[in-house]
């Protein structure tokens, strides 16, 4: 797949884009956002599509509650990049606001599994997606290994193209896939289920692999170590 920076600006200028975004953001206490890492990576592809002068209508998901707003989202999001929030999906609501939008602006939508079929990976879903725009580009690297609609269904119905993010993350993992001996890697996160087939593959490739995080907790668990009150896996061995 082609990345979005090596289609020529003038070919972007006033193209609706819809930008499939890595933007589940964690959420404080309070329903803020409390980390805006991903955030940052976001906007090399957003500020690409908005210097070429697109029309770019942002989608994500966010937290693991399909009732979750991106609203909060969009307020992190205004004190960096200049965006319009839309309070819905595929509804007339954000086909008016893509209606009038000028070359250059950016909307975002409304959180993706607010719409079951989503996580279904329906087809319908994804058709009605892609009526929005006329390109896509999918810069939702955290969730590439899903098959939800907005990951798998969109490019089945418009010109597709990788976002800036996703292409630099492909590339350093094609490094990390072949490291310079002696060599040591440390894996991180929370849910054991998704890391485990990449600590087994690393296993040949690394001299050490250290285990951190949420998930050292399932290995610890899983020796007989009593881990507390710790967070462990739901399918930790």
């Amino acid at each position: 797949m082609k990345c979005i920076d090596e289609v020529p600006a003038a070919e972007l200028k006033g193209k609706r884009v819809l930008v499939r975004a890595g933007l589940d953001l964690p959420l404080n206490a309070d329903g803020e956002v409390a980390d805006v890492f991903r955030l940052q990576k976001a906007l090399s592809t957003l500020q690409y599509l908005k210097d070429a002068g697109a029309r770019i209508i942002i989608i994500c998901k966010i937290g693991r509650d399909p009732q979750e707003s991106n609203a909060p989202v969009a307020e992190a999001m205004k004190t960096r990049f200049p965006v319009f929030f839309v309070p819905d999906i595929t509804g007339a609501t954000a086909r008016e606001a893509i209606a009038t939008m000028k070359d250059g602006q950016s909307i975002l939508l409304e959180n993706l599994q607010q719409d079951p079929r989503e996580i279904a990976g329906d087809d319908s879903f994804a058709r009605e997606l892609a009526s929005l725009a006329e390109l896509y580009v999918n810069d939702g690297f955290p969730s590439a290994h899903r098959t939800s609609a907005s990951m798998v269904g969109i490019p089945k119905f418009l010109p597709s193209y990788a976002g800036i993010q996703f292409r630099d993350e492909i590339k350093q993992l094609s490094l990390a896939l072949h490291p310079p001996r002696p060599a040591l890697a440390i894996i991180g996160g929370a849910k054991f289920e998704t890391k485990d087939p990449i600590i087994r593959s690393f296993l040949s490739l690394y001299d050490h692999v250290f285990v951190v995080g949420a998930i050292a907790n399932d290995v610890l668990k899983a020796k007989g170590f009593p881990v507390g009150r710790s967070r462990v896996s739901e399918h930790a061995p």
